[in-house]
């Protein structure tokens, strides 16, 4: 029996690792030059550096995504994020630390209105709650990826009894010390490859061609691939992809994230304190700093003006006291990063063997978590236990 997947970001590769380590025969194909999907990394010939497609964190509690580091061997190429994450509000100037809140009451005073949350938005369970717009606002955006007055809250309770409500290991965030792909794709590849995966980047498959229900073939640019009754094929790729190659799949609305990475002065960089920063009150949402590549992340938000750019460089300058003239920059923008988290959406994602015989992977089918790293490599290893018992 040969398992084939077609798509190699996390969810394909976190797939193909599991059923390789079970004894199986896997082909990867992945019709970009690349592999890592919405998790990876290029040089940048403007800023001269090596950049990421987005800031992507992982907390402690993370089992899935950290059982994959530690299978590709990459386990220490993060590095912990300050326990207390500054904050600061753009319209006062305030600022703050998260360990300045009382968490542990919040938490316990939001996660019986969470629970209860059946079909209502974040902003309906924690709109009136005294820290919302501090910090209730913020960390539903950056986790969900969805403006709070529209994402289930059901979600954010799946993020918070993972993380804050298990303690300060368990919510500690980490980020790539160099990069995505040096983190998360690079490993992955070479230990697939030492454990005979055949890899065909640049190989996108067309079209699936089923009869009597079972597949029967599969129709790449240069072959027509033939199914034996045993062969299995895993769909991990980005919804309005899969939804190309199986038209029976619901069309999930999406949402967008844009990053900015502004090339700083070293000597202006190595004074920068206090980073990364979460900011209200403003368009820029949280600040990153690697080496003087200083990262703007706005989430559910698609930058394209100038103007707007501009604003964003306003708020970092307002924040960090830096100079007023706009640096080189890369603005990077994930149109579908995720998709979007209302109650309607979240209704139409599918189990991985709901359209058996092809078995689905990607953040985006039912995980019960919200699009992520951890999502993404969860479902890839649902999908490979799915390929395993079949």
């Amino acid at each position: 029996m040969t398992i084939i997947i077609a798509g190699a970001g996390l969810a394909g590769l976190s797939c193909a690792l599991a059923l390789a380590d079970a004894g199986h025969d896997v082909e990867l194909h992945e019709a970009a030059p690349v592999a890592g999907g919405r998790c990876r990394s290029w040089f940048d010939e403007t800023l001269g550096v090596v950049i990421d497609n987005g800031s992507h964190l992982l907390a402690g509690s993370n089992a899935n995504a950290w059982d994959y580091l530690r299978r590709i061997g990459s386990q220490d190429s993060l590095e912990p994020l300050p326990a207390a994450l500054s904050m600061m509000d753009l319209m006062s100037g305030r600022r703050w630390q998260t360990k300045a809140l009382p968490l542990l009451p919040t938490i316990l005073a939001a996660l019986p209105r969470l629970a209860l949350a059946e079909g209502k938005t974040v902003e309906q369970s924690l709109g009136q709650s005294r820290h919302y717009r501090d910090f209730w606002h913020p960390l539903a955006l950056a986790a969900l990826n969805t403006p709070p007055d529209q994402a289930q809250a059901r979600l954010l309770r799946a993020v918070l009894v993972r993380t804050l409500w298990r303690g300060a290991k368990a919510s500690r965030l980490y980020q790539p010390k160099t990069s995505l792909s040096a983190s998360f794709i690079d490993p992955a590849l070479t230990a697939l490859r030492q454990a005979g995966v055949a890899i065909h980047l640049s190989h996108p498959l067309r079209r699936i061609i089923r009869q009597a229900g079972r597949i029967d073939e599969l129709i790449f640019d240069d072959q027509t691939r033939r199914l034996s009754r045993h062969d299995r094929l895993v769909l991990a790729l980005p919804p309005w992809a899969a939804r190309r190659l199986l038209p029976v799949l619901p069309e999930l609305q999406t949402s967008p994230i844009a990053n900015l990475h502004f090339k700083l002065d070293v000597a202006q960089a190595e004074h920068l304190r206090d980073l990364p920063l979460g900011l209200v009150g403003g368009l820029a949402q949280w600040l990153f700093l690697r080496g003087n590549i200083l990262s703007v992340t706005l989430s559910a938000l698609d930058l394209e003006t100038e103007q707007s750019i501009g604003e964003v460089w306003r708020d970092a300058v307002k924040t960090l006291d830096l100079k007023e003239e706009i640096p080189p920059y890369r603005l990077i923008r994930e149109r579908r990063a995720t998709i979007f988290h209302d109650g309607t959406t979240e209704a139409l994602r599918p189990a991985p063997e709901a359209y058996s015989p092809i078995i689905l992977a990607g953040d985006w089918t039912a995980t019960g978590l919200p699009c992520s790293i951890e999502g993404s490599v969860l479902s890839g290893r649902r999908a490979a236990a799915l390929g395993s018992k079949s």
